[in-house]
């Protein structure tokens, strides 16, 4: 199951579980290598950056339990899954349906429970890293996922992280591998920090 590594099980309504693995929040920057290079503020110009926007493999599960167990697998055939923009809304882009949490709760549950019908998305992308960059140490940075966010490299877990459109970064190092990387990015949308994010 997903996360039970890391934090155990359902790891979703487990308060005392905000993250995992992620590393400590900061402000968010890409290393340069000369101030020159810097100063023009792009920061595709730096050659330590590597985009990973774009179409990514996609299965919407409607709980978390539904996940496939070999979710995060190298070996994975998914090449029959649909395809979505990341960054992006699945609800935007054909999948689930939208919401939006003003002053009353989508869900009747007390704290911490969530429905069990709990959309989940899974996301996979695979990678090579740029030339020039063994050795380096390789940081994921997520710009945000509402509402609990698990990633895996390779088959292994890497972290989790629980602040909805928060940026969570995570070292990549230990786990990459020469050639092909498989990135796998599993969303839950409600958790039990849904219910302090509808505190406004």
């Amino acid at each position: 199951m997903i996360g039970e590594e890391l934090a155990g099980p359902r790891s979703w309504i487990r308060p005392e579980c905000v993250g995992v693995g992620r590393l400590p929040a900061r402000t968010t920057f890409t290393p340069f290598p000369d101030l020159a290079t810097a100063a023009e503020g792009e920061r595709e110009a730096s050659p330590w950056f590597h985009s990973l926007d774009g179409a990514w493999a996609f299965l919407l599960c409607e709980r978390p339990e539904d996940v496939p167990a070999d979710f995060a697998s190298p070996q994975l055939d998914d090449s029959a899954w649909p395809r979505i923009q990341v960054p992006g809304n699945w609800t935007r882009q054909g999948f689930d349906r939208p919401h939006y949490t003003n002053i009353q709760m989508p869900f009747p549950h007390p704290p911490p429970q969530v429905p069990d019908q709990n959309p989940t998305g899974v996301h996979r992308r695979r990678f090579r890293l740029p030339r020039g960059w063994s050795g380096r140490r390789v940081l994921l940075h997520v710009g945000g996922a509402e509402s609990v966010l698990y990633v895996y490299l390779n088959g292994r877990a890497v972290g989790i992280s629980k602040d909805s459109r928060l940026p969570s970064e995570y070292d990549l190092t230990p786990h990459l591998v020469p050639g092909e990387n498989v990135l796998a990015l599993v969303v839950v949308r409600w958790s039990d920090a849904s219910f302090l994010e509808d505190q406004d």
